[in-house]
């Protein structure tokens, strides 16, 4: 036995002469620029990792933008036949759209324009601006459309509360715009809203009987005022050799100047804006309310303070530094007695996350460096660990170049690579072990050998890996921009592992691993080096770093029988299986019927699918929606309820009260129809922190819901989570077209009430927004015509009795203060009130408006939706533990029981859509990963049935992936689906070192059924060593977070029955492709 051993030694030292010169041994060669290189990555990547800056989300570009026209007082039919039906029209044939949306309210149209992924976004936005600005024939008094681009990460980083028994509204407001002011000043705060609070108005009243007994219309009264205040730069004048600029100052101070505004004369007695108008200094009139409740106190009015922050700031320095100026500013800019509650901050989310993702990396390196001492002992398992810090170090330098911040999407791929990583250095490790340990060889000589025989087969194993993430850095959409970053972590991180182990790692080897000779502990070069020194105070310390530097026999002899077992178990089962064709089939056989039998297993419903897993976060919003024209006392008054019911909810660590503010979204994207309304309301309600509670928030906020339900039975209560990856749809959503809004209403109508039908379905609601009523003025055009009015002119007039103008103001003490300027509000209190408006012919004669028409009241909604320029009505529903596929499914066949009229038709959309899109690009993306991967095989391998072999592994993986996750009982979400992409790069790289090593048995002149057997009980240990550090190295990822327990379980199930069934049928195939060789051999 060692006169064998010593002539391979003697051959493998000859084969290690050879090939020392090779390029791959540069670094192996050259210690002193590898301890150089060292030194610069740790330097780099320590400070790199400093100054990457935190965001909670990656930078995701929507490819979603918004048209918002204003048309003050008009009706949402009109608005539609004005405005929206007329921008759409223009827009239509923009190149590169998806899909147009657009909703028609009282007085705006907000229209939703979503591009194709891929366009280049600022070319599409700068091309629809110029389509809008080429609609010319809009209303006169229309406000400019606004064209606003929707951003992900346009949501304040910290929201705040100020509040105070002792102080009303208007003081609240003042705290809060002092606090701004100082705000601003904290590098990269991009702006800071103040919400809620009233400010100071003048506010002027005119009573219309005076106004038509000294034969004046409101319309002149306002363009009195405008005329009467302004300032009005004149012009330059030169004087003594100066040039001086000339301006006139006539811009309103006061009240008073404002009350004795003279408007005209009668009888040669000049009539003031006080006799037909009381004018006064006061305040706006409230058109929302916020409150704040903390520990289950009593709700108090409240200020809110939004803070933004612009791209590229770290948002963790960023609102650290606002929460200390916030803190500072107590006693100056608000009073000690006034409280500033943080309601909201994403710094903290961030942070938890880095906090976690970083304990999950600790315990892989943990779980790895335990599981390689085991195996390898303790210095190779130092040695292989080495590949972790710096391959992360070149990590974070690529995503500094790449503009990536650090954010939970990018330090989960860390961890994902984590697991990964070591696999490289694992095999070089391994592999110089066995040729020092057996064969007696230098550190040199064995990293020569190791570098020559793995190089080409680790090379394109990790090519491959980084083959199957490519794909990803393609896929389509929101989507595709969210998970970007997983495969640029990734790919960086598995090419500098690469290098890693095959560069330093090989470096470091050939240093510190020396043969044992004769038994005994000696020591390598650093253990020598320890040895010197003779310090008594280190000598201890020395001792212990010199024991890791020795070989360590009785540990290693240990693993080395455990698996000398598992490899001779091996070796003599192989041959049974291979060495007759009978057992060939029946091997093969078998493995084709379990994976057919697999693939059917997804049809009975077993496997659920998801977008993705309910997220345990924060807080979570309640919104609540009253009827159409709902009076914000109202509103309040339901409000009130919702907050006794919350105040009690044990886990509700404080909650923010909006009523007619909008909606609450969890997303931070709100739609059009969204505008601040006195029947809206929303609360924020935020939890106690998670460690301190028992539910997950999704938990609790459905308990809340069935509570609501329960104790609340007017208006409608929706309530809005925050999820897991980018924004979707709803869980479900249908689309009803057609032309007629009544129709429409009545299909939409009978839908909702079948989806509520069906089990899990939550919140089903339609988007049929049913306003009170509208008071139509039909004008009799003869009269109007006889009295030398128009129509347009007596509108105008209507228009400005009913809604109030602030179109000026005035500045006091630097404070800008608006001028409200209407009819006395008794007056519109009636529908006589209205009647009774009066304009002044050009004749001069005085007429109400309801001599010149009538007025109706008409059914009305209040905004109109379309689709693609199409009148629809959209019925859409939540879940509450039901699969999204699974109720659209469901819903399908109950409306096709239904009898629909002609003309209309019901298209779906929501998650479960969303959720067939990604999955057929993603697929697609695994078939190219897997092309990719072919052509890579081919390159190395030169052979079709070599590769053939190979990629077998991959369908071998999906066994593992629908068992194991059906048996466990988790779903298929996205983050699996990108699981299924990323196994392909994987599983593959056990039957490279396989095939690899039977070529090169082969090559020897061995017999094909000796090589193969030879093959797996030589690379048994590598094979198994990588995928159990894949394995691990992924557990605690997989355990404990539950955002990505599924793609970790995805890989984990995947990988570990592949290699399994890897190491069976790899050499059944192998034989079973090359009879002729067994035929030639006598086999």
């Amino acid at each position: 036995m060692e006169e064998d051993i010593m002539r391979e030694k003697e051959k493998l030292e000859k084969e290690a002469k050879e090939f020392e010169n090779s390029p791959w041994l540069f670094f192996v060669r050259k210690s002193k620029l590898t301890y150089l290189v060292i030194i610069f990555l740790l330097i780099f990547g320590i400070s790199t990792i400093k100054n990457l800056p935190k965001e909670l989300n990656p930078e995701v570009e929507i490819p979603i933008v918004l048209v918002i026209t204003a048309y003050p007082g008009a009706s949402p039919s009109d608005v539609e036949d004005q405005i929206t039906d007329k921008i759409e029209s223009q827009i239509g044939d923009l190149e590169g759209v998806k899909k147009i949306t657009s909703d028609s309210s009282l007085g705006v149209s907000a229209i939703t324009v979503e591009f194709e992924a891929g366009e280049d976004l600022d070319v599409s936005v700068r091309k629809l601006k110029d389509k809008v600005s080429e609609v010319t024939d809009l209303p006169e008094d229309v406000i400019t459309p606004i064209v606003k681009e929707i951003n992900l990460n346009d949501q304040p980083i910290i929201t705040a509360a100020i509040s105070g028994a002792n102080y009303d509204l208007t003081e609240l407001k003042t705290f809060a715009e002092n606090l701004k002011d100082n705000i601003k000043g904290v590098p990269f705060v991009s702006d800071v809203v103040v919400v809620g609070g009233v400010e100071k108005q003048i506010r002027i009243d005119i009573n219309s009987q005076k106004l038509s007994a000294y034969g004046f219309s409101l319309q002149q009264i306002i363009a009195i005022i405008s005329a009467n205040n302004l300032d009005f730069p004149i012009g330059e004048i030169a004087l003594e050799n100066s040039n001086y600029s000339v301006r006139m100052t006539g811009q309103l101070k006061n009240v008073g100047e404002i009350s004795m505004l003279q408007i005209g004369e009668k009888l040669g007695v000049p009539i003031y804006l006080e006799d037909v108008a009381k004018v006064t200094d006061t305040f706006e009139k409230v058109s929302s309310k916020s409150r704040i409740s903390t520990n289950g106190g009593e709700a108090l009015n409240a200020v809110s303070i939004q803070i933004y922050k612009r791209t590229g700031g770290d948002i963790i320095k960023v609102a650290s530094e606002a929460r200390e100026k916030i803190e500072n500013a107590r006693g100056a800019d608000y009073p000690q007695d006034a409280k500033v509650t943080i309601t909201l901050d994403f710094s903290e989310m961030i942070n938890e996350s880095i906090d976690t993702l970083s304990s999950n990396g600790i315990q892989t390196v943990i779980l790895i460096l335990v599981l390689l001492f085991f195996f390898l002992g303790l210095r190779e398992a130092l040695i292989a660990g080495l590949s972790v810090p710096f391959s992360f170090f070149v990590a974070f330098i690529t995503m500094s170049i790449f503009g990536e911040s650090l954010n939970f999407i990018s330090l989960f791929s860390l961890v994902l690579a984590l697991g990964l990583l070591v696999d490289s250095a694992v095999v070089i490790v391994e592999g110089m072990y066995e040729k020092v340990s057996v064969f007696g060889l230098s550190g040199f000589q064995s990293a020569v050998l190791t570098i020559k025989e793995y190089s080409a087969p680790l090379l394109s194993g990790m090519l491959t890996t980084i083959g199957a993430f490519i794909p990803l850095l393609f896929v389509i959409g929101i989507f595709g921009q969210f998970i970007k970053t997983i495969p640029v972590v990734v790919i960086s991180t598995l090419t500098a592992a690469l290098f890693v182990s095959l560069t330093i790692i090989p470096a470091i080897g050939a240093a510190v691993m020396q043969p044992i000779k004769n038994g005994n502990e000696e020591k390598g070069r650093i253990g020598k080096l320890l040895a010197r020194i003779n310090s008594e105070i280190f000598q201890k310390i020395c001792q212990k770093i010199s024991f890791i530097c020795k070989s360590k026999p009785r540990k290693r002899r240990m693993a080395t029988r455990a698996f000398e077992k598992i490899s001779n178990s091996y070796c003599d089962f192989i041959p049974k299986i291979i060495s007759t064709k009978k057992q060939r089939v029946r091997v093969i056989a078998g493995v084709w019927i379990l994976l057919a039998v697999s693939f059917l297993l997804p049809l009975t419903g077993v496997l659920k699918m998801q977008s993705f897993v309910p997220a345990d976060t924060e807080f979570f919003f309640v919104n609540l929606k009253m009827p159409n024209g709902t009076v914000l006392e109202k509103t309040d008054e339901v409000v009130r309820k919702i907050e006794d019911i919350i105040r009690k909810e044990p886990q509700a660590d404080n909650f923010v009260t909006n009523v007619g503010a909008g909606l609450g979204s969890a997303s931070g994207i709100s739609g059009g129809n969204n505008s601040s309304s006195s029947n809206r309301a929303f609360l924020q309600v935020n939890l106690t922190k998670k460690e301190n509670r028992d539910e997950k928030s999704f938990e609790i906020s459905s308990r809340v819901r069935k509570e609501l339900e329960r104790e609340i039975t007017e208006g409608e209560i929706i309530i809005e989570e925050q999820e897991s990856g980018p924004p979707t749809g709803a869980a479900v959503e249908a689309r009803v077209e057609g032309p007629d809004l009544l129709v429409l209403s009545q299909i939409a109508l009978d839908l909702k009430r079948e989806l509520e039908k069906i089990p899990t379905v939550i919140d089903a609601k339609t988007s049929i927004n049913q306003a009170s009523g509208e008071f139509v003025f039909i004008p009799n055009k003869k009269v109007i015509a006889e009295n030398g009015l128009s129509v347009a002119q007596l509108g105008l007039e209507i228009r400005n009795g009913v809604n109030r103008n602030t179109d000026e103001n005035i500045k006091k003490e630097g404070e800008e203060i608006f001028i409200n300027i209407g009819l006395e509000e008794d007056k519109l209190k009636s529908i006589e009130g209205l009647k009774d408006i009066s304009v002044i012919t050009p004749r001069g004669k005085k007429m109400f408006i309801s001599e010149l028409g009538r007025i109706e009241l008409q059914p009305s909604l209040a905004s109109i939706e379309h689709y693609d320029k199409e009148r629809i009505i959209s019925i859409t529903g939540g879940t509450d533990g039901g699969n999204p596929t699974e109720i659209t499914n469901i819903f399908k066949e109950k409306i096709s029981k239904m009898d629909i009229p002609a003309g209309y038709r019901i298209d779906f959309g929501g998650e479960s859509q969303e959720l067939q899109e990604v999955f057929m690009d993603m697929f697609t993306k695994m078939i190219i990963g897997i092309i990719l991967i072919l052509f890579i095989l081919i390159i190395q391998f030169n052979s079709y049935r070599q590769v053939l072999i190979i990629l077998f592994t991959i369908p071998l993986a999906m066994i593992g992936v629908i068992w194991g996750m059906a048996l466990a009982r988790l779903t298929v979400d996205i983050p699996s689906f990108i699981g299924i992409v990323s196994l392909a790069g994987i599983v593959v790289n056990n039957a490279i070192i396989l095939i690899d090593e039977i070529n090169r048995e082969l090559s020897r002149g061995k017999y094909v059924i000796d090589a193969v057997i030879n093959a797996g009980r030589v690379r048994l240990r590598p094979v198994f060593l990588t995928t159990v550090t894949t394995v691990f190295g992924l557990l605690p990822l997989s355990i404990t977070q539950p955002d990505w327990r599924n793609m970790g379980f995805t890989i984990i199930f995947g990988l570990t029955f592949s290699t399994f069934l890897t190491l069976v049928i790899v050499p059944t195939l192998y034989i079973s492709f090359y009879k002729g060789k067994l035929k030639k051999e006598n086999i």
